[in-house]
């Protein structure tokens, strides 16, 4: 026999050694996967401890033990490089077996026990999970408690129970009813300083936005209910903290006690500086409230402040002057007046004056305007002595006239006087 010819025999003799190897590597990785599939099917068909999942048959364990030992080979044996090979397949062995314990340990982090994420990817309590598809919870049948319950003691508000955080414009939490009664977002709380629904924006965006496509009154966008606390609470460091917005109803309602709480400032009277735009209002200082008339946003703008009833009155406010002072009644022949009878009025006669509502000399009163202030003059008296008082429309004469007078006198007085139906009387004594 040649040389060549009994190398070539050793060659072939070591390579059926190596394939008789690898098929029984092969029998064993397959045993264990066998192991494997049998530990999973237990925890999904029932999730409850390790010690309720059955063992694998025993036949499948010593098919298992018997290949992993008949896999090994001494490192005494020859040809070095062959003994590398088999070492690095006996590694892969025991990582395989390796990954079966580490199947059924209930230490770590685990995928909860529900179908995975549409991404293929289970759902891992205590760790960041990635969605890249979307991922939707419904119930087919009535449902007799919540969906889908998450509770929490913490009393830090940056860590509650939902955290919806919003990037690139997206909706941090949203809430969508496809009915005609149902409600989109839900918050309660069980705290009597706690909150129900929490919006925050820290740039420009909303905090908690609600939407309803319905008639007024059909539908809540946004509903929070508290005790002593706060039922929905919105905050924007630069932007608008809650807003509401209606196409053909109110944009806001308080529907329950009617009470608007508005917070005062620190100063007294108008804003002194700041951006404003008309309709904005304020309460100062001294809890006056402040209307901005005129202002587009660039400036402090104009502001007017609300009138009020005196303590113990019951009608009155706010003062309106004209743009410059009307004659309302003048009674000499040829006189020019808003009201003109071109002869002197008699003693003993009532008449009655109407004042909202008239347009005289480019000059228009207010149709709702509730008195009338002015001057009364008086002249080409005659007779012995007489009076004249200004009242209300049908108020009668009360005892106390505008001014008293004497024959051949000329004489005035100031008046302020309320309207009865947008008129006032005058009386001659």
């Amino acid at each position: 026999m040649s040389h060549v010819d009994s190398s070539t025999d050793a060659i072939l003799a070591q390579l059926i050694e190596l394939r008789a190897t690898l098929d029984t590597q092969q029998a064993a990785i397959e045993a264990l996967q066998a192991e494997n599939a049998h530990l999973r099917a237990a925890l999904d068909a029932e999730p409850a401890t390790l010690a309720d999942i059955s063992p694998a048959p025993p036949e499948a364990a010593a098919e298992a033990a018997v290949a992993a030992e008949s896999a090994g080979v001494h490192e005494s044996q020859p040809h070095a490089g062959l003994t590398s090979r088999r070492g690095l397949l006996r590694g892969a062995a025991a990582a395989t077996a390796a990954a079966t314990v580490g199947a059924v340990a209930l230490g770590g982090a685990q995928p909860a026990h529900a179908a995975p994420l549409a991404n293929g990817d289970y759902l891992i309590l205590g760790q960041s999970n990635s969605e890249t598809l979307g991922t939707t919870l419904s119930n087919t049948t009535p449902a007799t408690a919540a969906v889908f319950t998450v509770s929490t003691t913490n009393t830090d508000y940056h860590y509650p129970a939902i955290l919806g955080i919003s990037q690139n414009g997206a909706s941090g939490v949203a809430g969508v009813d496809n009915t005609s009664s149902g409600v989109g977002v839900y918050g309660h709380s069980l705290d009597l300083s706690g909150v129900g629904v929490k919006g925050e924006t820290l740039a420009s965006g909303t905090g908690v936005w609600g939407e309803v496509e319905s008639s007024p009154g059909a539908g809540t966008g946004v509903a929070g209910g508290g005790i002593d606390g706060v039922g929905v609470l919105g905050y924007a460091a630069s932007g608008w903290g809650v807003a509401g917005e209606s196409n053909i109803g109110y944009d806001f309602v308080a529907n329950g006690t009617g009470i608007l709480g508005i917070n005062v400032r620190g100063s007294v009277g108008a804003p002194t500086s700041g951006y404003f735009v008309i309709g904005d209002c304020i309460r100062d200082a001294n809890g006056e409230l402040w209307l901005c008339t005129a202002g587009d946003g660039t400036s402090v703008g104009t502001w007017v402040k609300v009138a009020h009833l005196a303590p113990g009155a019951t009608s009155g406010g706010a003062i309106t002057y004209l743009s410059k002072p009307i004659r309302l009644l003048d009674t000499r022949s040829g006189a020019t007046a808003a009201h003109t009878p071109g002869s002197p009025y008699l003693a003993n006669t009532t008449h009655t004056i109407s004042v909202a509502g008239l347009n005289f000399q480019g000059v228009q009163v207010p149709a709702t305007c509730a008195g009338a202030i002015g001057n009364l003059t008086v002249l080409g008296l005659t007779g012995q002595g007489n009076w004249v008082t200004l009242t209300p429309a049908g108020a009668g004469f009360s005892g106390t006239s505008n001014i008293n007078f004497v024959g051949g006198q000329l004489d005035s007085n100031f008046y302020n006087v309320g309207l009865t139906g947008g008129s006032l009387d005058v009386i001659m004594g």
